[in-house]
């Protein structure tokens, strides 16, 4: 029975039929997220087993400032390094917490 209105019997539309592809770009970016993320994590993995936690950076950085340092900055960063103490941090996050409460 027809009633001249769009959609179907008695005016009610029907609802759209999904197409099987309609998932596929969401479901292939998805895949492609993971595969790059399983890819880091592993090349993460391999270049700390090889040189340790720290070695990337910190030995190559250690060793170029012990050949170029300054007497005049031992004393900056003994204090820069100090500030960067527990004893120095907490008091100070708990001080900020608290006035910006």
């Amino acid at each position: 029975m027809r009633t001249g209105r769009p959609g179907g019997p008695a005016g009610r539309r029907l609802a759209p039929r999904a197409s099987p592809m309609a998932g596929m770009p969401s479901t292939l970016a998805l895949l492609a997220s993971l595969l790059v993320l399983i890819a880091g994590g592993t090349l993460a993995g391999v270049m700390v087993r090889q040189r340790g936690p720290t070695g990337l950076i910190d030995q190559p950085t250690a060793a170029f400032l012990a050949a170029h340092r300054a007497a005049w900055l031992t004393g900056a960063m003994r204090l820069a390094t100090n500030l960067g103490a527990a004893g120095v941090l907490v008091p100070v996050t708990l001080a900020a917490g608290l006035l910006w409460r």
